[in-house]
C-alpha cells in the first residue's frame, strides 16, 4: 500500500472519529440547552431501556460498545439523578438488572426528539441516496474489522 493511500485511511478514521466527537458534544449541548441533566453516553443507555426496560447491566455495556468499568461509572451517575434504578437478580446477586424509573420513562420524547434535531441537522443539504451509500459503506468497514 502506498503511501497516498495509508495517508486516505487515517483521514478517514480520523474524520470518522472527529465527526462521532461533535456530534456528542452537540447533544450534550441540545440536552443542557433543553435543561435536561443527561449526557449522550446516559442517552444512548436510556434509549437500549426504552427499547426493552429491564436489562442486566453486561448486555447494556454490548450494545453500547462500552466496558464493564466504564459501563458501571455511566449507570452510576444515572442512578444519581434517579433516571434508573438497579435491581440484583435474584438467582445471581453478581448480575444487576438496569431498569428506568418514571423520571427516566418521561424523558423519552424530548430527548429522543432533540437527538432527531441534531441528526437531521447534521445531515442537511445532502442527497438520501448519499447517506445510503455512506451507511453502506461504514456497515461494511465495520462488518470487515469485526470480523477480522
Amino acid at each position: 500500500m502506498n503511501n497516498q493511500n495509508q495517508d486516505l485511511e487515517q483521514s478517514l478514521f480520523l474524520l470518522i472519529r472527529k465527526i462521532s466527537k461533535v456530534f456528542r458534544e452537540t447533544v450534550n449541548h441540545a440536552f443542557e440547552k433543553a435543561g435536561h441533566d443527561v449526557t449522550s453516553e446516559q442517552w444512548r443507555i436510556l434509549k437500549c431501556l426504552w427499547q426493552n426496560d429491564g436489562q442486566i447491566q453486561q448486555n447494556l455495556a454490548d450494545l453500547v460498545n462500552k466496558d464493564k468499568t466504564c459501563i458501571t461509572r455511566i449507570i452510576d451517575a444515572m442512578e444519581k439523578r434517579n433516571l434508573v434504578i438497579r435491581i440484583p437478580d435474584r438467582l445471581d446477586r453478581r448480575q444487576k438488572f438496569v431498569y428506568l424509573t418514571n423520571k427516566g420513562k418521561e424523558l423519552q420524547e424530548e430527548l429522543m426528539s432533540l437527538a432527531e434535531k441534531v441528526s437531521l441537522e447534521a445531515q442537511q443539504d445532502i442527497e438520501q441516496e448519499h447517506l445510503n451509500i455512506l451507511k453502506k459503506a461504514l456497515e461494511k468497514i465495520y462488518s470487515n474489522l469485526s470480523n477480522s
